[in-house]
């Protein structure tokens, strides 16, 4: 059965959702509306242990082939077929598992200022009703206890913006040219040349307005065109959502600009020797601190 091409491994509320409405628009691409999440680690060791390990060739591998072959297998014949795998890219160990089974699939990364990206995050959860803590600095502070649990990812705000810690370890596992990091700065000043290095990433061509199309491949016969632009919002710094699915209602749009000025310094100051991390690592300089926001 068919495996994925590529996927989507994060971060959250770092562009995710202007990315994958663009390439679900695209008919040359599969992309599931299920995301992959990592499953919990109590449960794999679990079934580890009941099943005898898993060695390149054992029981984990196998299961783990089936559950990207269930996403993909509607795929019609002949289109790229992706994944979005949110919270891979700050899990190792789904990492590691995503290399057993597709060690050449091709990823793609956005990257957000950190504390911008938490912030973000923690309203979108609270605004979904799965975080019941109506203060930032207050989720913040429970992270370390949640983080107990395996399943925790979605509430690791501050975790899920390590980038630095996070892209050292993705290469030791993935080769770099198998992996493009977008810059969600770069994303809203100019969406068509930032899609289009992803379209060509994974060999899609170029999208309208941003230079001529070049469409290998077994879609061949699909104008480049027809691979349309996102319609942007208003104010895409601030919410970043393509129309469709909708931005955010107005008062929650607002609120994501009330980031305290002192909570995000300290944030900031937290994040700042993992983003000088990410500088060295990647060999560019990102500017995800507080300049770009």
């Amino acid at each position: 059965m068919a495996l994925p091409d590529f996927l989507v491994i994060g971060a959250p509320d770092a562009g995710m959702e202007i990315l994958l409405a663009d390439l679900r628009r695209c008919p040359a691409v599969y992309l599931p509306a299920t995301a992959l999440t990592p499953p919990t680690a109590v449960a794999s060791a679990a079934r580890g242990t009941a099943q005898g390990g898993a060695g390149a060739e054992g029981p984990a591998v196998a299961r783990r082939r089936a559950r990207f072959e269930a996403l993909v297998e509607p795929a019609p014949a002949g289109l790229l077929r992706g994944v979005s795998a949110p919270y891979h890219l700050a899990d190792f160990t789904a990492l590691r598992h995503l290399h057993e089974v597709l060690p050449y699939v091709r990823l793609v990364a956005l990257l957000r200022d950190p504390a911008a990206r938490a912030h973000a995050h923690w309203l979108r959860m609270c605004a979904s009703g799965l975080e019941p803590i109506a203060d930032f600095e207050g989720a913040l502070a429970a992270e370390a206890a949640r983080a107990r649990t395996a399943s925790s990812w979605p509430w690791r705000y501050r975790a899920l913006g390590r980038y630095g810690a996070q892209v050292q370890r993705l290469y030791t596992l993935f080769a770099r040219q198998q992996v493009l990091l977008v810059s969600y700065p770069e994303l809203c000043a100019d969406p068509a040349i930032a899609l289009g290095r992803v379209h060509r990433f994974l060999g899609l061509g170029r999208l309208r307005g941003a230079g001529a199309v070049d469409w290998p491949g077994p879609p061949a016969e699909v104008p480049a065109e027809w691979c349309g632009e996102a319609e942007w919002c208003g104010e895409p710094e601030w919410c970043g959502e393509p129309i469709g699915p909708r931005c955010a209602e107005p008062a929650v749009a607002a609120a994501a600009r009330r980031l305290d000025p002192a909570v995000a310094a300290r944030l900031h100051a937290d994040f700042g020797a993992d983003l000088d991390l990410l500088d060295q690592v990647t060999g560019r300089r990102w500017a995800l601190g507080p300049a770009s926001d």
